[in-house]
Order: structure tokens, then sequence, then C-alpha cells
């Protein structure tokens, strides 16, 4: 199902030699009698199947923050008209609802009720 894995493309096929930005830093570096053994492991960023920077930079647009920031939005708002529709769901940390206890500690501050033995009896008070 699926076809399995893409291939991996051999690591031959990423010279320095044929990317003219991976080239000029070698060729500094050689001025200053320098070389670096990994400047073959950033020649694919350059490959023309990976595409230009202005192509990756709109593919991070249209197909990363724009949608993340649509979908974060829609859950802050379907998230606001939960809490209209069940207004006790956050009750234990609301200073809307000190009745209820809440995260300052006023009230009980953990949720219970008085049906749980926090009530007047069990505090002494008739």
């Amino acid at each position: 199902m699926g076809g399995g894995l893409p291939p991996i493309p051999s690591y031959t096929i990423y010279k320095v030699e044929n990317v003219p930005q991976m080239k000029l830093v070698q060729d500094r570096l050689a001025k200053r009698g320098l070389k670096d053994p990994w400047l073959r492991n950033e020649c694919w960023r350059y490959h023309p199947g990976f595409g230009t920077v202005a192509s990756r930079a709109k593919l991070f647009w249209t197909r990363g923050l724009i949608p993340g920031l649509v979908i974060g939005y829609l859950t802050y708002l379907a998230n606001q008209q939960y809490l209209k529709w069940n207004p006790d769901f956050y009750h234990w940390s609301d200073p809307d609802f000190p009745e209820k206890g809440n995260y300052y500690g006023t009230g009980h501050g953990h949720g219970h009720g008085d049906e749980h033995g926090h009530g007047e009896a069990a505090h002494g008070h008739h």
C-alpha cells in the first residue's frame, strides 16, 4: 500500500563544483588555507529538484504559516463558543465565578461542591 519509501538519491550527485554558491564558499576558504569537508552536505539545498529560495518561501507561506494561523484561529473561535455553551467548564480558575472557587485561593479551589463534604456541616457551621 502506498508504494513504500521514495528512492534515496546517491550522495555522489551533490558536488560543490556544480553549485556556484558552494564553490564561492570553497574558494574563499581555500584562500585562507581552510577546507570544509562537510560543505557537500549543503549542496542538496541548491539542487533544482528542491526549488529556489523563493519557491520554498512561497510553500512556507501557502502550505505552512497561513493555514496554520487560520486553523489556530478557528480552534480559538470554537473554544470560545464552547465556553459560551458550557460556562462551568473552567469554573475552578475563572475569577468571574468566585463562589465556585478559583485559582486565586477563594472558595474551595478544587471544583468540589457541598455534596462532597465541604459544606457548612463539614466545617462545623450550623
